[in-house]
Formats: structure tokens, C-alpha cells, sequence
């Protein structure tokens, strides 16, 4: 279990530090014009077969099944989109990084600082970013893990949202 922990954790900081390349992809529209989005295609470099969703909300899965509607993230100029799936990093802070998995959830990568503080401070800017309460982010499928640079001792565990019911505490002492 520790070693698939920590085996994710380094997958995290893989596409992490593939996403901080910065490039420019052209993405095409359904009417066959494109638009450039910032940092575009930062995993391969290769245009993006998929278009993002141009609405002001974005329709999400939840946990039991249902849906959710949230602020369109893809519209940010901030979003780096790194794939045809429309995977994507939707907050890039020094502090912690949150990076969307259009078929797997949300990522929030603990990575330097205080870290009871930078993880309230991140979980803010989620629920922020895509305009929900923390109600609504519990039905989410979120992960939130720590880096190894940033402690070994918390790092390799999934802690979850700090305010939803199956959420961790970090360690004391870090």
C-alpha cells in the first residue's frame, strides 16, 4: 500500500514538473477555427484531438454517481491543459498544485511551506476555483497528498479534503 502511495506521488510530480514547460497548442473548435490556450499541450507537444468545454459551468462526476456543476476551469487562462483527455493543472501556486483527471478527479499536491496552513490555503483556492461550497467538494473525488521534498514523514498517503468526513489529519510535528 505505501509503495503504491509513494508510486503515485512520484506520477504526481512527474506530470508536475512535465506541465511547467511552457508551450502554446492550438485547440480546434467545432467550426474548424482554433484558439490558443496558454501552455497548451505541455505533456507532448502534439495539437489536442479534443475540444475543452466553452460553457461558463462544467458538468463533473461525483462519487455517487451524479453530477456537479462547477465554474468552466478550462477557461482560465491560468489552466494548463496537458493532454487529449483534458487533463489539466487548474491551480499552479509554489505552494501546492491542483491538477484536474478528467477521468479520475482532482489531485492537490502539497509541495512547499507550512503544511497545515498551505493545505487550508489550497483546499480554499479548490472550492474558490470552481465556485462550490465544502459540501459539495466532499462529493468530488479528491485526492491531496504531500511531496517527499516537502515532508517525508507525511508524504505517500492520501489525506483527503480537511473538512469532508473521510478526511485524514496530517501528521504532528512536521
Amino acid at each position: 500500500m505505501i509503495v503504491a502511495n509513494i508510486t503515485f506521488l512520484l506520477l504526481v510530480i512527474g506530470i508536475v514538473f512535465i506541465l511547467t514547460r511552457p508551450t502554446t497548442t492550438k485547440i480546434p473548435k467545432e467550426n474548424n477555427s482554433s484558439i490558443e490556450k496558454p501552455f497548451g499541450n505541455t505533456a507532448t507537444n502534439v495539437p489536442l484531438t479534443q475540444t475543452t468545454p466553452e460553457s461558463e459551468k462544467l458538468t463533473i462526476p461525483t462519487n455517487d454517481g451524479e453530477s456537479l456543476l462547477v465554474i468552466n476551469f478550462y477557461k482560465s487562462p491560468y489552466t494548463k491543459i496537458f493532454d487529449s483527455e483534458n487533463d489539466a493543472l487548474i491551480i499552479d501556486n509554489p505552494n501546492y498544485q491542483v491538477i484536474y483527471y478528467a477521468r479520475g478527479g482532482f489531485v492537490i499536491s502539497l509541495l512547499w511551506g507550512d503544511l497545515p496552513s498551505v493545505r487550508t490555503e489550497s483546499e480554499q483556492a479548490f472550492i474558490k476555483k470552481l465556485g462550490i461550497t465544502e459540501e459539495k467538494a466532499c462529493r468530488l473525488s479528491v485526492s491531496l497528498g504531500v511531496a517527499p521534498e516537502a515532508s517525508e514523514k507525511a508524504a505517500g498517503r492520501n489525506y483527503k479534503l480537511s473538512f469532508c468526513p473521510d478526511g485524514k489529519p496530517l501528521p504532528k510535528n512536521l
